[in-house]
């Protein structure tokens, strides 16, 4: 559920438009305002010692005192103050300060009551949800120059989300670019990503790893394993076989060597190599935990493993939905000379087809 509710689109066009701040530079809108005083707990080198610094410089963040304490967790009051100060600088519209027998984040909380956007209690704990939504509320598209194409994210679609990691102002809490909307987040890093914001330099160029689950066994019987990748299905689907195929076979220790791959609407075919371990057999000595005792175990657990895996990483939501096909090394039918069967061209692959022409 969205947390913000933007101010009309005519009035936000014209607070966006006010002054020519829509075509200003986050340099032009943030200039230097402050001189840094140096805190007594950021110490130089420190992974946040830039950002708190570029926060301080610009006036979108203060100090607590002679220190900046960087660990503490921001209150939605502290998140609301900083995208007051942002939206000051961007349209020119002054905030005015309130009589100070109210709590000391009301200007700033009616300020952005004014604009129309929705602020949750000030003093709680701000998750990072509500700090992008905050942000995005006051921060104009034509200062989000996307630098990375990201286009999708292991827990959330907000688009406003995915403006600023494609900004490069918010990378994710993990290599597959977690966004974690619940967690809360700390003085350090609300500046590193304020920071972002006014100054293009800090932007982080980036590429985001997915998980895949590998599927190891037999249909309804299959062994979860997790691997990392950053290919995907959409744009280097190819590319994804084969690196699904390259994880298995290190895991278990069958060669899955392809000789050719194909992905499109009518699903994913692969092509079978004659080095592959459904012509030549298993390794030896075989891969402790992945043993196989015949040519039918092999080739149920080939076929079935790579099936469900690649119906998983390609179609996560409905995997059935999606038909593998597997041809023999001339492109034509495969022919399991060991069980003497000739899987059918006319049909994707199935378990139960498999099944079935073994019992005849």
């Amino acid at each position: 559920m969205a947390l913000i509710r933007k101010i009309s689109a005519l009035v936000l066009s014209a607070a966006l438009l006010a002054g020519s701040a829509a075509a200003a530079s986050p340099a032009e809108a943030f200039p230097d305002r402050c001189t840094y005083p140096g805190f007594i707990d950021v110490e130089a080198g420190s992974w946040y010692a830039d950002a708190a610094r570029v926060c301080c410089e610009v006036g979108l963040m203060q100090g607590t005192g002679q220190a900046f304490s960087p660990d503490q967790i921001l209150t939605v009051g502290e998140v609301a103050a900083i995208a007051a100060r942002m939206n000051e600088a961007i349209t020119g519209e002054a905030i005015y300060l309130i009589d100070s027998t109210y709590p000391w984040y009301t200007s700033y909380v009616r300020y952005l009551e004014g604009l129309g956007i929705t602020v949750p209690d000030p003093e709680k704990q701000a998750t990072r949800q509500e700090f992008v939504a905050l942000l995005s509320a006051v921060v104009p598209e034509d200062m989000l120059s996307p630098i990375n194409n990201v286009t999708a994210l292991p827990d959330t679609q907000d688009q406003d989300v995915l403006r600023f990691y494609n900004a490069g102002i918010l990378s994710g809490v993990d290599s597959s670019g977690t966004f974690a909307p619940d967690k809360t987040l700390t003085r350090a890093e609300c500046a590193a990503m304020v920071a972002r914001v006014a100054r293009e330099e800090l932007r982080m160029s980036f590429t985001l790893s997915a998980e895949y689950t590998l599927y190891v066994g037999q249909a309804g019987d299959f062994v979860p394993f997790f691997t990392h990748s950053t290919l995907n299905p959409a744009e280097e689907s190819t590319f994804l076989v084969e690196h699904l195929l390259t994880e298995i076979s290190f895991l278990t220790g069958w060669n899955l060597d392809a000789s050719a791959i194909f992905v499109g609407k009518g699903g994913v075919t692969i092509v079978w190599a004659d080095t592959s371990a459904l012509f030549v057999g298993p390794p030896e000595p075989q891969n402790p935990g992945f043993y196989v005792y015949d040519s039918t175990q092999l080739a149920f657990s080939v076929l079935d493993s790579v099936q469900r895996t690649i119906q998983c990483a390609f179609s996560p939501a409905d995997p059935d939905s999606l038909d593998v096909w597997f041809c023999g090394p001339d492109g034509g039918a495969l022919v399991l000379e060991d069980l003497e069967v000739t899987l059918p061209e006319e049909t994707p692959y199935s378990h139960a087809v498999l099944e079935a022409l073994l019992s005849h």
